[in-house]
């Protein structure tokens, strides 16, 4: 089995729609795996981000969705809650590169390649910096 580091940008609108086709994936067992839009482009557009391993089956299965047509309805059985509109919306907006390209706030992109952080930032993403609060004083 061959595996791929894939870096997903996915934008803050897209988030639900994309949870729901890596739970088809077999890549979360929860149906809001990007829950956190704390990335952003230059524009302020929002994204929730991932990087991992994804198998061959993994990236044939968003490169070519046909191949779940026949088996939604098991999925539904087994997830009440998955959404096939959900999963239509996010295979119909999913591009993936080989090499980084823009980040776009209206599709969901894939980048292979062994170095997330560099990816992101070629793609025009930076991370939303984390506020902490002033320690209060006794």
């Amino acid at each position: 089995m061959s595996l791929t580091t894939v870096t997903v940008a996915v934008p803050e609108a897209l988030m639900s729609a994309a949870s729901h086709v890596v739970f088809l994936l077999g890549r979360t067992t929860v149906l809001d795996a990007y829950s956190s839009a704390d990335w952003r482009d230059a524009a302020g557009n929002l994204y929730a981000v991932s990087s991992g391993a994804w198998t061959d089956a993994e990236i044939a299965g968003v490169l070519h969705p046909e191949q779940f047509a026949g088996r939604l309805e098991e999925f539904v059985a087994r997830e009440p809650n998955l959404d096939p509109a959900l999963i239509a919306q996010a295979q119909s907006v999913f591009a993936m590169s080989g090499s980084p390209v823009p980040a776009d706030p209206e599709m969901i992109v894939a980048v292979s390649g062994p170095n997330a952080l560099e990816i992101l930032a070629q793609m025009g993403l930076s991370r939303i910096p984390v506020e902490t609060e002033e320690p209060i004083e006794a």
